[in-house]
């Protein structure tokens, strides 16, 4: 068994191909197999940076391609199966020191990020395991929201970066956060914003987070007197849309505190 293992380690190093391998040893060899034969599981901090993690790499790659039937998993999946989070963090500091891993390490910093949220950890645990805080504004930026084209709202990363958002208000009350649409308006800029509330709107998928977004802009542009033609004309698309949305608007201006104080 052993020379065996080193012979395949070998082989996997060498680049030789999932179909020689197993047309060698008359079993198949599985990008999980060749995690382990390589001994990746035990691998020191500078993983991305290491021959063994590229040959694994190709490999796998090669594997997927050879067997486009057989069950495959992302590669942030099996890296979390190897390793605790606590090592996985410590990879990725390692990597983003290193100039060739920087972007490996920022694709894998965004994937894991993304899965630590959508198995339940906390923000205070994602903060303390990556060794700084993470703010919603951050989330916002490590999942490259921020590069986001066209609607936003079908991304499964803004959904992750909404939850994160809530649990980071939730366990952090005395730190100052961005309400969601200054976020938006902020990294997308506000004309973007604007034509992404008017496309959702289209989409019976996206048309109720449309419907959140929009709501609270009104409320913005009712806080800073912003007048209703500029509204209208900003986010209206169709004249009897227009209408709605400048009795919407009106509504929300006679309900604020000054108006009503005034009756």
């Amino acid at each position: 068994a052993f020379f065996e293992n080193a012979l395949l380690g070998k082989w996997v190093k060498d680049g030789k191909s999932s179909t020689y391998i197993s047309n060698m040893l008359g079993r198949q060899v599985t990008p999980d197999d060749a995690f382990k034969l390589l001994s990746l599981d035990k691998a020191p901090d500078n993983l991305f940076a290491s021959r063994e993690y590229s040959s694994w790499l190709t490999y796998a790659n090669v594997f997927k391609e050879e067997n486009p039937g057989a069950p495959s998993k992302p590669l942030i999946d099996t890296l979390m199966a190897h390793y605790s989070d606590q090592k996985l963090a410590r990879i990725i500091k390692a990597a983003q020191t290193n100039r060739l891993s920087k972007l490996r390490a920022a694709q894998f910093e965004k994937e894991l990020f993304a899965k630590w949220v959508e198995n339940g950890k906390t923000s205070t645990y994602i903060s303390n395991t990556l060794g700084r805080q993470v703010t919603p504004d951050d989330a916002f930026n490590l999942l490259s929201l921020d590069r986001a084209a066209d609607n936003i709202f079908t991304h499964s990363a803004y959904d992750t970066w909404l939850k994160y958002a809530k649990s980071f208000k939730e366990e952090n009350p005395n730190v100052k956060t961005d309400p969601v649409i200054d976020t938006l308006m902020t990294n997308l800029g506000d004309h973007a914003v604007f034509e992404l509330i008017k496309r959702a709107e289209k989409t019976p998928a996206t048309e109720e987070k449309a419907a959140y977004i929009k709501n609270a802009l009104l409320d913005e542009w009712v806080k800073t007197n912003k007048a209703p033609a500029s509204v209208v004309n900003l986010l209206g698309t169709s004249s009897d849309d227009r209408n709605v949305l400048l009795s919407t608007y009106l509504e929300k201006i006679k309900s604020t505190p000054v108006f009503t104080a005034a009756d």
